[in-house]
C-alpha cells in the first residue's frame, strides 16, 4: 500500500463507513436520497462500444461493433473503375434463388423483416433511410487478407442496425456458420501505391448457397434500376422495360460482386462479378475461387480462375467464427424498462460501508442478452494480479474455481502448455503468458458478476456470480478436487402478472454441495457447487464438526434496474449526462465474506463483457476519455487484455473505494509529488509538467496528445512542440 493512501485511510473509510450510518442503503438498483452515497467514486467518458439504450426502441438487434471477422477481399482500383476518391457501397444478403434477406448495409430500419423474393420489382426508396454508404476510404497500407478486422481499417463505415432473419451462426468455426447469415460492419481502406481497395464485411455466410451482393458506385453513370441481364443478377433485372430492382436515389451501381461460400473438406469462396453500364443490360461474369483458410492459414491467395477464362486479381478469403454481432431474435418491450435494456454501459460507482457489508450502485445497463458484469475486489494482501488457468493435476497447477460455466478459466490463462502458464509461481517454474491481467497494483482476492436475460420483462432472469480469488488458486485436495465453491444465485425476477417493485436476488440456498463426507469426514471428489456466498460458506462446510456445517444465508445481494435511457452513449462520453444516471446495478456483499482485512484501501476494478466472458468491452471502470482523438475501443478477447500496459489502457483501471474523489480530473493531471506516476494527487503541481516532459524527451507516446496545429482529434503518432502546447494549455487551463 502506498505512504500517501496509508495517511489518508483512516479518514477517507470513514468518509465511506461512518458520516452515512444514520441511513440503511435498499438494494433497489436505485440512486436514492435515502441511500446517501454520497459523492460519486468515478464517473465514466467513454462512449459505449456494446450497444446504448436507446427510450422508444422496441427491439434489441445487438452489438455488431463486436464482430471482427467475415469476408475480406482486396480487388484492384482497375476492376471497379475507381481512381481513389470517394465511393459508394450497397450490400446485402440473399438465399441462393435471389430470396433477399433483411441484412443490408447501409441498414434496413430495425425491426425489417427479410424482403422476401420478386426481387425485380422491389424498389429501395420504398424503404426509409438509405440502404448505401457514401464515404472516402482513408488511405492506409494494404491489410492482412485473413478475414479478421485490422486496426488499419480504423472505424466502420456502416454498421448493422437490425436483426438477422436467416439465420445467427453461433458455432464459432472459421469454416462453416452452423445456421445463419449475417452482415455486421463495413470497413474499407484504400492503398494509392498499389492501387488496391481492400474491404472487410464483419458477419457469416452460411455454406449454404447463400450470397453476399456488394454493389460499387465509382465513377459517373451506371445503373440505379438493374437493366435486363442474365447469369446471377438476372432475378434482379428487368424483364418487361419498367422494373428492375432499384436502388435508392443517389445509388448508381457501377460494378458488383457476389461471393457465396462452401464447407467440407477443401471449403471454397466463390465469385461472380458483373458490370452495369449506364442505359445497357449486366454482364455477368465467374470470377474464379479460393480455398479458405488457405495453404497457408488465413493468408489469402489470389482467385483461382474458372477453366474458359482467367481470374479479376483479386485476393479473398472468409473467416466464419464470428458468434457475436447482431441477434436472430427480438425483444419487443420499448425503454425505458426496468428489467430490459438493449444495450450495456457503465456510467458511475457509488460505495458506502454500513452494517458490516459493502454496498455498491455501478449506475448504467446490462444489455438483457446475458452480457456480463464483472467485478474485481483488491482487498488484502496477496491475490491475483493475472487470473490463474484451470487446475491441473499432472503438472501440480492449482487454477480458479470455475464459476457461471468457465467464467474465471475464459479470463484466466491459456491451459494448453502447463509451462507456460500464469501466473508467476516461480516454485513450480510457470511464467505469465496469458490471461487477463490488472494493473501492476491491482491484485484481486474477490469476483462478482451478474448478467441478465428475456426477451420481455416476464421472462428476464438474473444471476450473480461469485468466487474468491487465492493467491494461489483454489482451495483443493491433493486429486484436484476442489474445497472452494463457485457460487451463484438467482432466477426469474419478476411475474406474470409483472411486479412492479421485484426483490433482489439474494444468495440464500437451497443448494450447497457437501465439502466433506458426513460419515467420515473426507474430502469429496469434484468441483463444489453452491447457492450461497463462497467465502463463509466453504469455511462452514469445511468444518471438523457436522452440528457446524449449517451454511450462511443473505451474505451477497443484488438488484438491476434497467431503466437509464440517459449517460454516455454510442458515440458522446459525457460526465455531466453520466453523473446523472441513477439506476443500474447494485449489490451489497459481507466485508468478512469479501475478505477484507480492515486496514487495506478496497479497491475495485470492473468491466462489461459478452456471455461467455471472452471479450471485453470499452466500458472499463477507471478508463476515461477527454473528447478528443478516437475513443477507447472495446479492449478484445479476456484473456489476453493487459491493464498494465499504459499504451492500450492509460492510466489506471481500478478505483478506491475508501480513498478521497480526485477533486481534479483534468488530463495534465498525471503525478503524485515527487513526480509519482502510481499515485496521481488530485493537483496541478509543476510534477506535472516534470513528468510529461520526461516522457517526452524519452520518447514515450503518452505524450502524444495531439496532431499538427494542435489538432486534439487526430492524434498523430508523433512528438513535436504541439504536443507539448496542448498538454500546457490544459494544464493552464486548471480544475
Amino acid at each position: 500500500m502506498r505512504k500517501q493512501q496509508q495517511c489518508v485511510h483512516a479518514v477517507a473509510l470513514t468518509m465511506l463507513a461512518g458520516t452515512m450510518a444514520s441511513a440503511a442503503v435498499t438494494v433497489d438498483g436505485r440512486l436514492t436520497p435515502g441511500d446517501n452515497y454520497g459523492a460519486a467514486k468515478w464517473v465514466n467518458t467513454v462512449p459505449t462500444g456494446f450497444g446504448d439504450n436507446v427510450a422508444g426502441q422496441g427491439s434489441d438487434p445487438g452489438n455488431p461493433s463486436t464482430a471482427t471477422t467475415g469476408v475480406e477481399f482486396a480487388i484492384p482500383y482497375s476492376a471497379l473503375g475507381y481512381s481513389g476518391g470517394a465511393l459508394k457501397i450497397s450490400a446485402f444478403i440473399t438465399g441462393g434463388g435471389g430470396f433477399i434477406s433483411n441484412q443490408f448495409l447501409g441498414s434496413l430500419p430495425l425491426p425489417t423483416n427479410n424482403l422476401g423474393g420478386n426481387e425485380r420489382n422491389r424498389d429501395m426508396n420504398s424503404i426509409a433511410g438509405d440502404q448505401f454508404v457514401s464515404f472516402t476510404p482513408a488511405e492506409a497500407a494494404v491489410p492482412v487478407i485473413d478475414g479478421a478486422q485490422d486496426t488499419l481499417y480504423g472505424s466502420a463505415k456502416a454498421l448493422q442496425g437490425n436483426f438477422t432473419q436467416f439465420g445467427n451462426a453461433t458455432n464459432g468455426d472459421v469454416v462453416v456458420a452452423n445456421g445463419g447469415s449475417e452482415i455486421n460492419g463495413l470497413y474499407v481502406v484504400r492503398n494509392d501505391a498499389t492501387q488496391t481497395l481492400t474491404v472487410l464485411l464483419t458477419g457469416n455466410l452460411q455454406n449454404n448457397g447463400n450470397r453476399l451482393n456488394i454493389f460499387f458506385d465509382t465513377v459517373a453513370g451506371g445503373q440505379n434500376r438493374i437493366l435486363q441481364t442474365t447469369g446471377w443478377l438476372g432475378n434482379y433485372g428487368s424483364d418487361n422495360g419498367t422494373n428492375g430492382f432499384t436502388f435508392d436515389t443517389g445509388f448508381e451501381a457501377d460494378y458488383a460482386l457476389s461471393i457465396n461460400c462452401t464447407g467440407g473438406n477443401t471449403p471454397r469462396i466463390f465469385f461472380d462479378a458483373a458490370t452495369l453500364p449506364t442505359d445497357v443490360g449486366a454482364t455477368t461474369s465467374y470470377l474464379g475461387f479460393a480455398n479458405f483458410p488457405s495453404g497457408s492459414g488465413f493468408d489469402a491467395p489470389v482467385l483461382t480462375p474458372p477453366e474458359d477464362g482467367p481470374a479479376s486479381a483479386i485476393r479473398a478469403t472468409i473467416n466464419n467464427s464470428n458468434t457475436l454481432g447482431v441477434s436472430a431474435s427480438l425483444g419487443g418491450n420499448p425503454a425505458p424498462n426496468q428489467f430490459l435494456a438493449y444495450g450495456s454501459e457503465f456510467n458511475g460507482v457509488f460505495a458506502k460501508i454500513e452494517g458490516g457489508k459493502l454496498f455498491v450502485l455501478v449506475t448504467g445497463n446490462l444489455e438483457s442478452s446475458f452480457n456480463k458484469a464483472s467485478f474485481f475486489f483488491d482487498v488484502a494482501a496477496g491475490g491475483q494480479n493475472r487470473l490463474r488457468a484451470a487446475s491441473n493435476v499432472l503438472f501440480n497447477y492449482v487454477g480458479n474455481t470455475t464459476g457461471d460455466f468457465g467464467a474465471l478459466q475464459n479470463m484466466g490463462g491459456a491451459d494448453t502448455d502447463f509451462v507456460l502458464i500464469n501466473p508467476d509461481d516461480p516454485a513450480a517454474g510457470y511464467t505469465n503468458t496469458s490471461g487477463l491481467k490488472f494493473d501492476s497494483d491491482f491484485a484481486a482476492d474477490y469476483w462478482f458478476a451478474l448478467g441478465n436475460g428475456g426477451n420481455t420483462p416476464e421472462s428476464v432472469e438474473l444471476y450473480g456470480n461469485s468466487a474468491v480469488l487465492r493467491t494461489g488458486g483454489r482451495r483443493e485436495t491433493t486429486n484436484g478436487s476442489a474445497m472452494d465453491y463457485r457460487s451463484y444465485s438467482g432466477g426469474l425476477v419478476n411475474g406474470n402478472p409483472p411486479a412492479t417493485t421485484p426483490s433482489p436476488v439474494v444468495f440464500a440456498g437451497p443448494t450447497i454441495n457437501p465439502l466433506l463426507d458426513p460419515t467420515f469426514g473426507f474430502p469429496l471428489d469434484g468441483d463444489k457447487e453452491a447457492q450461497y456466498a463462497p467465502r463463509v460458506n466453504a469455511d462452514v462446510m469445511a468444518n471438523a464438526d457436522p452440528a457446524l456445517r449449517v451454511p450462511v444465508a443473505n451474505l451477497i445481494a443484488l438488484k438491476l434496474d434497467n431503466s437509464n435511457i440517459g449517460g454516455v452513449t454510442a458515440t458522446t462520453g459525457s460526465a455531466a449526462a453520466a453523473a446523472a444516471v441513477t439506476t443500474g446495478m447494485e449489490f451489497s456483499i459481507d466485508l468478512a465474506e469479501l475478505g477484507w482485512d480492515e486496514t487495506s484501501e478496497i479497491k475495485l476494478a470492473g468491466f462489461i463483457s459478452n456471455d461467455g466472458y471472452t471479450f471485453i468491452s470499452n466500458q472499463i471502470i477507471g478508463s476515461s476519455w477527454d473528447g478528443t482523438g478516437t475513443a477507447p475501443a472495446n479492449a478484445g478477447s479476456s484473456r489476453v487484455v493487459d491493464f498494465s500496459n499504459d499504451t492500450a489502457f492509460p492510466g489506471k483501471q481500478w478505483i478506491s473505494l475508501t480513498a478521497a474523489v480526485n477533486p481534479c480530473p483534468n488530463p495534465s493531471n498525471i503525478s503524485g509529488p515527487g513526480q509519482n506516476t502510481t499515485a496521481i494527487d488530485g493537483e496541478l503541481t509543476a510534477d506535472d509538467i516534470i513528468v510529461f516532459l520526461n516522457r517526452f524527451f524519452a520518447g514515450n507516446l503518452l505524450s502524444d496528445v495531439s496532431g499538427p496545429g494542435q489538432n486534439t482529434t487526430a492524434l498523430d503518432g508523433e512528438l513535436t512542440a504541439d504536443d507539448i502546447i496542448v498538454f500546457l494549455n490544459r494544464f493552464f487551463a486548471g480544475c
